[in-house]
């Protein structure tokens, strides 16, 4: 398994590391599965692929004793040597997974959904994820919501998805689960784990020259090409429902920042608490990832003050946003119930794998249209409203 892993990474990347802690208590209740590797039987491994020069390691580090302070994991990466003795037995790095069987999807999670504490900000700024938090199972909304992602796993087990590294599991992360009178209603979206690069962190198109030779267009479930439908400004209509307010017929066709640049600032805003005072790195990231070179530069083309200035003037009820009694926590709640109940109903009523985003599925091409029904319907049920969908 680690050497599959390791072959794939380097088949990816030049530089071909993957990540792991070291530390032993991070090998202590793993992960949300019932198949928990230990840290003597990894350690063993790690040690005989390295004495036999098969294995890089470069060892991580912590700022300081503070669990809470950052630090680097531990580094592994193929040597030549591994890779050449690969290639001796038929292995070459293009097609590494066509010789390594993946580990058959679970019909069950140890943990189908998680509680988590609110983020934090260290002295420095930084911010921290928040922890678990613990919660008792048998809680009314608990169990439904952990039933219901049992339900999605179960179906999900005997579904061809490939490449098949892309998706192992799911778990439905809960929000701010250290407030006060905790309602099982914040954050709450349906996250893939995988034994690679999860379909959720792939390009909708591939992009070789940064490493993603595989995009999510090029999915199949069940030997189908797929199309992902999509809710078009899935928050901005959910909060102008919410508050009673008009969404305008295209709200991100604003005179003088492309749609491209609106969406981006949307979504960093209402995905915050308040109003961000520069484009965060995330944020230019994006706007330049289809530019060759990097010649694009986000706060040079759009300033950020000026750009909000007049995104503002176009969704005025943005501009209470700091203020606003909804946070990103209530529309992620709701986005997200949508589209898992979407994802449930397909599933169990009409036997249609439909892999779920953040405001989308993905779903076999032939099923599209009745994806866009469910979607519909499970998205008004809950909003009030029905949504604009696309298809893509």
């Amino acid at each position: 398994m680690m050497v599959a892993a390791l072959l794939k990474e380097a088949s990816i990347r030049t530089d071909g590391y993957l990540f792991r802690s070291m530390g032993r208590d991070s090998f202590k209740n793993q992960g949300f599965t019932d198949c928990p590797v230990g840290y003597r039987p990894f350690k063993t491994v790690v040690d005989g692929l390295k004495g036999k020069g098969y294995l890089e390691v470069v060892t991580g580090f912590k700022e300081s004793v503070n669990v809470h302070d950052r630090g680097i994991a531990t580094r592994f990466r193929a040597t030549p040597k591994l890779i050449a003795l690969a290639e001796q037995y038929g292995i070459r790095l293009p097609d590494w997974a066509s010789h390594f069987t993946m580990l058959p999807r679970p019909k069950a999670v140890r943990a189908p959904i998680q509680l988590r504490a609110d983020s934090r900000k260290d002295k420095k700024g930084k911010k921290h994820k928040g922890g678990r938090v613990d919660f008792d199972p048998a809680h009314p909304a608990a169990y439904r919501y952990a039933k219901q992602v049992h339900d999605i796993n179960t179906f999900f087990a005997d579904q061809d998805i490939q490449p098949a590294e892309c998706h192992f599991a799911f778990t439905r992360i809960f929000a701010q689960g250290d407030h006060r009178d905790y309602r099982w209603n914040k954050g709450a979206r349906l996250y893939s784990y995988a034994f690679g690069k999860s379909y959720q962190q792939m390009p909708r198109v591939a992009r070789p020259e940064r490493g993603d030779h595989i995009g999510r267009e090029n999915i199949t479930i069940n030997g189908e090409p797929v199309v992902e439908v999509d809710i078009s400004a899935s928050y901005l209509t959910i909060l102008h429902k919410l508050m009673r307010v008009p969404l305008p017929a295209d709200p991100y066709d604003i005179p003088g920042v492309p749609r491209k640049v609106a969406k981006i600032w949307v979504t960093i805003t209402l995905g915050h608490t308040g109003f961000h005072s520069r484009w965060p790195d995330a944020a230019k990231r994006r706007y330049s990832s289809n530019h060759p070179n990097g010649a694009a530069d986000l706060q040079r083309d759009f300033p950020f003050g000026k750009t909000q200035r007049k995104i503002l003037d176009h969704l005025p009820l943005l501009k209470d946003w700091p203020t606003n009694p909804v946070t990103w926590a209530d529309l992620q709640f709701l986005e997200s119930s949508a589209v898992v109940d979407a994802v449930h109903e397909l599933a169990t009523r009409y036997g249609v794998p439909a892999l779920p985003l953040h405001d989308a599925v993905i779903v076999p091409r032939s099923k599209a249209e009745l994806a866009k029904q469910v979607l519909s319907t499970c998205f008004q049920g809950h909003v009030g409203v029905l949504p604009t969908l696309t298809t893509k």
